[in-house]
């Protein structure tokens, strides 16, 4: 272990020490209480009462009994009480100051269509609930924010990994679906949700409803106040290379109804003119080896991005329809490499994605009881790729189009029987690819897949310690490429959870899981292309069905100034797909099969620390073991350190990040080596602006990572250069304000992806 990581885990140490003995319990005299109650005077149980300062500081927090009842004591001259309960609208009761006890008689609260039971107020702004944490934002976590993902950054939830420069949200590695008031959402959707709007964020390790087919889920809750117009702008650029993102957004809302519109514009332009690779082939039985030196490499992209999003509600029921149209553009982007020291080589690539798509979404509440959600999304996808390789006299050429529809229905129902919660869903994804291939590898290629899911679930509460969810169900997948048979393969699919809670601060989790994972689409193409003089590459319509059986063991900690999680992890893939290098007498075919198989041992201990209301650190510590057996063998132990502090001062967030070099190896198996990354930004706010100064590995200038294969007739070794994560600084300006009453200002739904079953020539 290096002695970074060595002092890392030191000073870990000596923070949970300080955690444990700075616990404190605070004296109470005054005595607040009341009654809460529906409309139609039914008592509501477990609603959440929170105590505030005029200036949002939490001071207390207790939950209404059987009868509604509730009661909390406190020495403060407390300004506001809010009164909330998940399914239920809240209420916001301003208090005069006083010394003698306070009767607030009734409280009435009305009902939504987002409904969870079983909270428990657990720390300073954290709920527990049925189905996981409920979060609320503390007043500088949304002033030092300006979209969805730097909320989430700021409350550090242990666990989940927000990548601020990315804008992707990890848990483990892997992709956290991210939800807007129940409805599923791009993480460019998030990016751009106004965060004064965000009232409090769930997450949601519980699947159940809408989150059924997600492992781990996140759901936005923005407020619900009627306004009438709202406008923001953004901007961030780097100031040491060509990069840069532009945002505008305009709102209006009448009653039920709301109008919005989104705009955007996103590029770059930068050199990587730094990095070296060593290529081994085995043709005929005879070693070749490549020396490639870059001498130029030219990255340039730019996408322009435009929604409009029409949206209404009411107690009973939410619709929204939104059309979207994204473009996204690489003009010339050029590697040269000298080869052995005699000659160079050129590549240029080119490419140019357009997608315009629909989605409806219905949520509807039947009864108390009952709920369905349904979204329908169409994409239409016109997508131009192109490669051009030259050495010498040899020369070859990729040139695409590619017509692309894809549509997905998503329907989920739930019902509440007593305790328990009954809930049956269905996933159904189109996705039809017609690809004209000119140059070398002349073809026009029709490849059709649909995956089928269907499932259904129960969650059964035993008593208020013990709770199990189990989801039963299949997946059908089909797919065929024209001139070739149809390929269908079932698979069950099963998802158990058992969850043990014995106190509110404490939560013991069990899980098991088995699924299984759609091939890629672009590996099954079975166009044969050129990758240079000794490689040709080719997909496999073959591949089988990968499966995944996982089981967890999981612990919890949340009090009032810690928040732990410690999990272990097994998981194992079956005819997991990877690629196969073969000599082919002439050359090497670069190709896919799905006869191997991955074993992963992981122990993960993340958890955050507030020191106070103005400092607060998150930490993580992750060991990852692969083991690769089958076709490809190999394996592999990874250690991984992380580590994030924010402080406050007055209008003012200073923020800093590290992470340790990492050794790890994907599930393709190739092995990358990085170098240490360190970040630190200052925000400022002021009114409706927002300024950000940030750098990231300020003195990092040639910092290059590694990457490594190896099989029995081809072998790689590169050194690489990566400008977006050298010596950089930023700077990033916000503004927004509204016009006419304060209104709940809703997420976007633009999603940026691109879909394509188009075989780049791309090798590891």
């Amino acid at each position: 272990m290096s002695q970074m990581s060595q002092h890392f885990l030191k000073s870990l140490f000596v923070v949970i020490i300080s955690v444990i003995s700075s616990i404190s319990i605070y004296g109470s005299d005054r005595v607040i209480y009341g009654h809460v109650s529906t409309k139609n005077n039914e008592p509501i149980d477990a609603a959440a009462i929170k105590l505030f300062m005029p200036d949002s500081v939490f001071v207390a927090g207790t939950l209404t009994d059987s009868i509604g009842n509730f009661k909390i004591k406190t020495a403060l001259h407390a300004g506001y009480l809010m009164v909330e309960c998940l399914g239920y609208s809240s209420e916001q009761i301003n208090l005069r100051s006083s010394d003698s006890d306070v009767d607030l008689g009734t409280v009435y609260l009305s009902e939504t269509l987002n409904r969870l039971d079983e909270v428990t107020v657990m720390a300073d702004r954290v709920v527990k609930s049925k189905y996981g944490l409920m979060i609320y934002p503390r007043k500088d976590d949304l002033k030092f924010a300006t979209s969805g993902q730097d909320v989430l950054y700021n409350i550090m939830i242990p666990g989940i990994n927000v990548n601020r420069q990315s804008k992707n949200i990890t848990h483990m590695g892997e992709e956290v679906a991210v939800y807007i008031n129940g409805r599923q959402a791009s993480y460019s959707e998030v990016q751009n949700i106004p965060t004064q709007s965000i009232e409090r964020v769930e997450y949601i390790d519980v699947p159940y409803g809408v989150y059924v087919n997600d492992n781990i889920a996140i759901n936005i809750i923005t407020k619900k106040e009627p306004g009438s117009l709202y406008l923001a702008i953004d901007g961030i650029q780097n100031l040491t290379y060509h990069e840069g993102a532009y945002n505008a957004m305009a709102q209006h809302t009448r009653n039920n109804l709301t109008f919005q519109i989104f705009g955007g514009y996103e590029h770059y332009n930068y050199n990587n003119n730094l990095g070296s690779t060593t290529d081994t082939y085995i043709i005929g039985n005879q070693p070749i080896e490549q020396n490639k030196v870059i001498e130029k490499q030219k990255k340039i992209k730019d996408s322009q991005y435009f929604q409009t999003q029409l949206i209404s509600t009411s107690d009973n029921k939410s619709l929204s329809a939104n059309l979207t149209f994204v473009r996204e553009h690489e003009p010339d982007n050029i590697t040269i490499e000298n080869i052995n020291g005699l000659h160079d080589n050129s590549t240029t690539y080119r490419s140019e994605n357009i997608k315009p798509s629909l989605k409806l979404n219905g949520d509807f509440k039947l009864s108390k009881n009952r709920r369905i959600s349904i979204s329908w999304t169409n994409t239409y996808g016109k997508n131009r790729y192109s490669r051009q390789y030259e050495y010498f006299d040899y020369n070859t050429l990729t040139d695409v189009n590619e017509n692309l529809f894809k549509s997905s229905v998503n329907a989920n129902f739930t019902k509440r029987i007593q305790q328990n919660t009954l809930s049956i869903s269905l996933l159904d994804s189109y996705t039809n690819s017609n690809s004209s291939y000119h140059g070398q590898s002349g073809k026009h290629q029709n490849l059709m897949t649909n995956e089928l899911i269907l499932q259904s679930g129960l969650i059964t509460t035993f008593n208020k310690y013990l709770m199990l969810n189990t989801r039963v169900g299949c997946s059908l997948l089909t797919y065929q490429l024209k001139g070739t048979n149809s390929t269908n393969q079932l698979y069950p699919r099963i998802n158990l959870m058992l969850r043990y809670t014995p106190s509110a601060n404490n939560v013991f989790s069990l899980n098991f899981n088995t699924g299984n994972s759609f091939p890629s689409v672009n590996t099954l193409n079975d166009v044969v292309q050129s990758v240079n003089e000794y490689m040709i590459k080719k997909g496999n319509p073959d591949l089988k069905m990968s499966r995944l059986f996982n089981t967890a063991v999981m612990y919890n900690l949340v009090a009032k100034k810690i928040n732990l999680q410690i999990m272990a992890i097994n998981n194992i893939f079956t005819h997991l797909t990877l690629p196969l290098y073969v000599d082919c007498g002439d050359k090497v075919l670069y190709t896919f099969d799905s006869d191997s198989k991955l074993i992963q041992n992981i122990a993960v201990a993340s958890g955050t620390y507030s020191v106070s209301r103005n400092l607060r650190f998150k930490g993580e510590l992750a060991y990852i073991h692969s083991s690769f057996s089958g076709r490809y063998n190999n394996h592999l132990g990874t250690l991984r350190a992380s580590f994030d502090a924010n402080y406050i001062l007055k209008n003012f967030l200073f923020n800093i990040s590290l992470k340790t070099p990492e050794k790890n190896i994907s599930n393709s198996g190739v092995i990358t080596k990085d170098f240490i990354h360190y970040n630190a930004n200052v925000r400022y706010t002021v009114n409706n602006w927002y300024f950000e100064l940030g750098t990231v590995n300020l003195f990092s200038k040639k910092k290059l990572a590694e990457q490594n294969y190896t099989s029995a007739v081809y072998g790689t070794h590169a050194t690489y250069y990566d400008r977006t994560q050298q010596s950089n600084m930023y700077v990033k300006v916000a503004l927004n304000f509204n016009r006419g009453k304060e209104q709940k200002v809703r997420k976007t739904s633009i999603d940026k992806s691109i879909d394509s079953s188009i075989m780049k020539i791309q090798q590891l």
